[in-house]
């Protein structure tokens, strides 16, 4: 069985150690697709500052309102019933769930099945003693009103239609079945909150937690709501710091020893991918080419360098950006 994981958000970005290891061990390298699924930013988040991450949401079924996700195939084909529960525990512990639960009270590992395959029976009835294992842990998530739920909490199946291909606009084929995360959304008197509101939030945050926001945009997982958000974030109050002070900070942060500490081996790629879009600013003048550069030999080693470098260096980098 071609067993896929459809993933929206820093899943697919995030440098922690955990979640390194989850796609270097549990993923393939090659074979994954964007594709249109019903996303929006509808979680506040108590790791982001109380800021927004994004949520399955069948209000977000109809054309026009559908978002990019990315599919990326399972490193190992999913022979045995027992191998899906353990991609299903692997996905969970990525998501930072505890022990080895596929659900708590903030969200829960579900499937979809593509309606052309058919799917071993023991497979699914493997599934489904999954699903009453997990007992209480494993509940319907709140909707808004007049919406239909993401997740039937008795059978584990997300219940939203198979997706389409984004660049064929066809239903995505080279899969049998999709493992996501489905998490439970921040409603205000049942309705999601406005593009201004989750616009606000990251705009009030000290932390630059809007990094969520610029990081799905950066890998081309996006919603409809995207062009409002920017636009908003853009529209700063006068006694805001400016776009461009907070980018500095940003390059800053992000080039903590933190951040080294938290990426480990991983090549750095969280690091990369805010340099290179801070360096491209053109009112900055400087050039993102060398480290382009660099990444395309794929040789790790001279990635770190230029990485390491450029830190020793950043206060000179900070003083010619506000030259």
């Amino acid at each position: 069985m071609r067993l896929g994981m459809l993933i929206i958000g820093s899943l697919y970005w995030d440098c922690s150690p955990v979640r390194c290891a989850w796609r270097q061990n549990r993923l393939s390298r090659t074979g994954e697709q964007r594709v249109k699924v019903p996303i929006r930013y509808g979680r506040r988040s108590d790791k982001r500052g109380k800021t927004f991450t994004m949520v399955f949401a069948r209000s977000c079924s109809e054309p026009g309102r559908l978002g990019t996700g990315i599919v990326v195939p399972a490193l190992k084909e999913c022979v045995r019933p027992e191998q899906l529960i353990e991609e299903a525990e692997h996905l969970w512990a990525a998501e930072g769930g505890k022990d080895a639960n596929i659900s708590a009270s903030w969200g829960a590992v579900c499937i979809l099945q593509n309606p052309s395959a058919t799917l071993p029976k023991a497979l699914l009835k493997a599934w489904q003693a999954r699903i009453r294992a997990a007992g209480d842990l494993y509940v319907a998530l709140p909707t808004a009103n007049g919406e239909e739920p993401v997740l039937d909490a008795a059978t584990g199946r997300a219940l939203y239609e198979w997706p389409t291909d984004d660049e064929t606009n066809q239903p995505l084929s080279g899969f049998d079945l999709l493992l996501m995360t489905a998490t439970k959304p921040t409603l205000k008197d049942r309705q999601y909150e406005t593009a201004k509101e989750i616009a606000n939030a990251w705009r009030a945050d000290k932390q630059d937690h809007v990094l969520y926001f610029h990081n799905n945009r950066h890998y081309r997982i996006t919603t409809f709501e995207d062009e409002q958000i920017l636009s908003l974030l853009r529209s700063e109050p006068a006694n805001a710091r400016s776009s461009h002070e907070r980018e500095r900070e940003v390059l800053m942060a992000s080039l903590s020893d933190e951040l080294r500490k938290q990426a480990g081996g991983a090549f750095y790629e969280y690091e990369q991918a805010v340099v290179i879009r801070l360096l491209k600013r053109p009112d900055w003048k400087l050039d993102a080419a060398p480290l382009e550069s660099i990444l395309a030999t794929g040789d790790e080693r001279k990635v770190r360098k230029f990485i390491d470098d450029l830190r020793r260096s950043r206060q000179d980098i900070i003083n010619s950006a506000m030259a």
